[in-house]
């Protein structure tokens, strides 16, 4: 057994999402004490667009979109949220309803915060609250990048920076995406998606199966896509995930 000056510190334990780590355990006690871990299954409505927002979800595993729901019933992804942000920007802005549906397009799992809590937190956590207004800021640049692409660009250059976007947020090649998720996200129909689909495989840049999507080389498929997703990637919140934020974290 080593010497007590020369024990090891025992692991911060982080919970996978890049925004609730730049707290500290402590912090996140302390701040946010009655949190909780949840499962995201596929396609739970989390918050309906129009409603009050009772609760703020952080990603730790799988992906949350945003759509615009028309009277029609039609809809269009807006935003997205995986590991690298959160769902309740309303809340940090000082609003209470949401303008979009947030619902789970990748199963996976994230800590659940209720939105009168994390309003407490960020009065309290100065620092906290700039890092997930940054964020904020950074979701909203997206959005308008995201709607000029829609105008100007292919379909083919268009799925080709949402499967990035998606391969991004959830760390595998294997995408569980169906052509109606795609068309649904991309708001096209669900025949321009499996036209431009089958282009991508043809070129060698991703392999179908059913209910999947399977990118083979990510680098090779950027390539295919328009110059949004390299802007896109650009204002990434991975980047919130520095020591310079921890830092000031740790300031305040």
């Amino acid at each position: 057994m080593l010497p007590l000056s020369f024990q090891k510190p025992p692991p911060i334990r982080k919970t996978g999402n890049v925004l609730l780590d730049l707290l500290t355990p402590e912090e996140r006690q302390r701040l946010l004490p009655n949190s909780e871990s949840i499962p995201l299954p596929l396609k739970a409505i989390l918050t309906p667009q129009g409603a009050v927002i009772e609760y703020c979800y952080f990603p730790t595993a799988g992906m949350i979109s945003m759509t615009a729901e028309m009277q029609g019933g039609d809809s269009v992804e807006v935003g997205l949220a995986g590991k690298e942000g959160f769902v309740g920007v309303p809340i940090v802005l000082g609003n209470d309803c949401s303008e979009f549906c947030a619902n789970v397009q990748v199963a996976g799992n994230a800590i659940r915060v209720a939105a009168a809590e994390l309003r407490t937190a960020i009065g309290a956590h100065p620092a906290f609250r700039d890092c997930l207004l940054l964020h904020a800021n950074v979701q909203f640049s997206v959005v308008t990048q995201c709607s000029a692409c829609n105008a100007l660009h292919s379909a083919e250059q268009r799925l080709a920076r949402w499967l990035l976007m998606v391969h991004d947020r959830i760390d595998t090649n294997d995408l569980p995406l169906t052509h109606e998720l795609l068309a649904q996200m991309l708001g096209t129909r669900r025949a321009t998606v499996t036209f431009v689909a089958g282009a991508l495989e043809r070129a060698g840049l991703i392999i179908q199966t059913r209910g999947s999507i399977h990118i083979l080389n990510a680098a090779n498929l950027q390539k295919a896509a328009c110059e949004c997703y390299a802007r896109i990637r650009r204002m990434d919140p991975d980047l919130l995930s520095t020591e310079a934020d921890t830092d000031r974290l740790a300031r305040a």
